[in-house]
């Protein structure tokens, strides 16, 4: 399994992305739930895959937040319906690190901070344009098609909405623009992944700083 670590982005921000992550002999930290809802997928490949990532997000925040990983308190919270239990993640215990996950292929990306909300995307593979028409996407012309998807998804994340939001919620492409900032960082391995992070964090976190990325085996 290789992992790259991604430090000095914006300041306080760290990208960790695991590559293989089907990976053996992970310790299993989770909890029932979390076991039940990785069965629930058809193959068991999916189910490795899942477990597997479930695992590496909770010991990558235990490396943050000095909490053992089976007792990290994860939950979730849909800003469009306003409910718990579904939509982004998030420490349920008070703690001011924020954190988010994306996959693709047998890649899993974690971004995490503190104090702003943030969001991450990873895609393997193309997108079409027409999807991104359909949806209404304004973003940068001149960008790949699968870079504006993983800014979108990133910014959409951010904010707490999915993909449902379009259609819902008035005027989202105009307030994800006016309430987040977004980059796709297009040198990792030639895999487009967005970062975004919301406009009411900390104003230095307006200006991109080094990226700087180390590889451990």
């Amino acid at each position: 399994m290789q992992q790259f670590v991604i430090d000095t982005l914006w300041g306080d921000v760290s990208l960790i992305l695991h590559r293989q992550v089907s990976a053996s002999k992970l310790q299993d930290c989770l909890t029932d739930d979390e076991r039940a809802e990785c069965v629930r997928y058809k193959s068991t490949s999916q189910q490795v895959f899942h477990r597997n990532a479930r695992i590496l997000t909770r010991q990558a925040l235990a490396d943050y937040t000095g909490t053992a990983p089976e007792y990290l308190q994860i939950a979730r919270h849909c800003r469009a319906c306003g409910t718990e239990g579904h939509g982004k993640p998030y420490l349920s215990d008070g703690t001011k690190l924020q954190f988010n996950v994306s996959h693709s292929g047998d890649t899993l990306v974690i971004a995490m901070t503190r104090d702003q909300q943030i969001g991450v995307d990873v895609e393997y593979g193309e997108v079409t344009t027409d999807v991104l028409d359909r949806l209404g996407l304004g973003f940068t012309s001149n960008e790949r098609p699968a870079a504006r998807w993983v800014r979108m998804e990133a910014s959409l994340k951010a904010l707490g909405w999915g993909l449902g939001a379009f259609g819902k919620i008035p005027d989202i492409e105009a307030r994800i623009q006016q309430e987040t900032q977004s980059v796709v960082l297009k040198e990792i391995l030639d895999v487009p992944i967005g970062v975004a992070w919301t406009r009411s964090s900390v104003d230095t976190l307006a200006s991109q700083g080094p990226i700087g990325m180390r590889q451990i085996v």
